[in-house]
């Protein structure tokens, strides 16, 4: 049976566990892709593919860690059914689940054991700007224009990201999201935050600049500002899903397959179990 399960805490990110049995795909699937929407605003509901869940073959259980779902939202799952010619089935509904949690976190899209969770700043609530394509244009002898433009209208632009830390070690570790010269990273960030701050609740955006503003000589402690102005992107790379939980991480724990197998029945038991991630440093 499919199951849903929402996990609160930072290892590495809040997430929602995605669990699909095969007997709840309809007849003749052969591969599946997770959807997850949830409501943006009264009026609006927005979709995203979760993250490393496309096109997963569909005769074992599908487990999938969503490390992107909104929080204080409901999220809606449904699995996209294709046929072995990669016909379009239809969608299978899978539940629902709420990420409660209340804090806000960036993170890197490809890389989630890249994230720190923040503290934001009144400078964040700053207005939220999304413009639309179009031209002006006065037709001889009339008094209005004419609006000129397909549209339509554009994801945040220009919005101003602040927020602080409150130890060198998360300073560091929001650094280390847009990586740096021996680890380079994708220069963008997804940024979730609860509401009611009306930003959009999984915000993926360009980060083209990140000023940092070191406070701890004036404020004591590691407290350390960030500022940024960043535009709205598509999820990068959605099919893209590196490895969170690694085999360092299971051979610092267990150290033999023998001692794995004691604890494990299969290896999806093994990608669940969430608490290994980052055993190994």
């Amino acid at each position: 049976m499919s199951s849903l399960e929402a996990f609160p805490d930072m290892a590495p990110v809040p997430r929602v566990e995605v669990v699909v049995d095969p007997s709840d795909l309809m007849a003749g699937t052969a591969t599946a892709t997770l959807r997850r929407s949830h409501l943006e605003r009264s009026n609006w509901q927005r979709q995203f593919l979760v993250r490393g869940a496309v096109d997963r073959p569909a005769g074992t259980p599908i487990v999938a860690m969503d490390y992107e779902a909104p929080f204080g939202v409901e999220s809606l799952y449904e699995a996209l059914c294709y046929n072995e010619a990669g016909t379009y089935l239809g969608a299978v509904q899978l539940g629902s689940a709420t990420l409660e949690f209340a804090g806000t976190v960036i993170q890197q899209p490809l890389n989630p054991r890249l994230a720190v969770q923040v503290t934001r700043l009144a400078a964040m609530a700053a207005p939220v700007a999304q413009s639309a394509p179009g031209d002006l244009v006065y037709p001889e002898d009339e008094s209005f224009a004419v609006l000129v433009g397909t549209g339509p209208r554009r994801g945040v632009e220009a919005f101003n990201v602040a927020v602080r830390t409150d130890t060198v070690e998360a300073a560091d570790a929001l650094q280390g999201t847009l990586g740096n010269p021996d680890n380079r990273q994708l220069q963008a960030w997804l940024i979730r935050t609860p509401p009611p701050q009306r930003i959009p609740r999984v915000f993926f955006c360009a980060v083209p600049q990140l000023v940092e503003d070191d406070r701890t000589v004036r404020l004591g402690g590691g407290q350390v500002a960030f500022r940024a102005v960043v535009t709205e992107i598509q999820p990068p790379a959605p099919g893209r899903m590196p490895a969170v939980l690694r085999y360092s991480d299971i051979a610092a724990v267990y150290g033999t397959y023998s001692a794995v197998g004691d604890v494990y029945t299969l290896y999806s038991d093994i990608a669940r179990d969430q608490s290994l991630v980052g055993a190994a440093g």
